[in-house]
């Protein structure tokens, strides 16, 4: 599977939004709603994905995408 930036464009802003809603839904046991539209795109990209499977994937995603920007 290749990569897809989905995360690419996204703002300093938006990026450290998703990270807290991402810890939030940790602590809460919840989804956060925040990668909806992020695993939307995957989903569509990579059609044969169930639901988990792209939530996982996408934030693997955001992931590489915050140590890229921030780390090399």
């Amino acid at each position: 599977m290749s990569k897809v930036e989905v995360f690419r464009d996204v703002t300093f802003e938006e990026l450290k939004h998703i990270y807290e809603e991402i810890l939030k839904g940790r602590e809460d046991g919840l989804r956060p709603r925040c990668l909806d539209k992020y695993i939307e795109k995957v989903m569509e990209i990579y059609g044969t994905l169930s639901f988990g499977q792209a939530w996982r994937y996408t934030e693997g995603l955001f992931w590489e995408e915050v140590a890229k920007r921030y780390f090399e």
